[in-house]
């Protein structure tokens, strides 16, 4: 896979994740931490792909 087909794959996931951490209770803080990774995770990708 490349870089740039990973990246690709790794939006739509951050997408997902940032719309289901919106629909977790504020109470469930590991559900939120759980997903938290996704969107620097991808930004940092988006970063490097520039």
């Amino acid at each position: 896979m490349t870089f740039y087909a990973a990246l690709n794959s790794a939006r739509p996931y951050r997408e997902a994740a940032l719309a289901a951490v919106e629909t977790i209770d504020p109470a469930n803080h590991r559900a939120d931490h759980g997903l938290a990774w996704a969107a620097p995770s991808v930004a940092a990708l988006e970063a490097a792909a520039k």
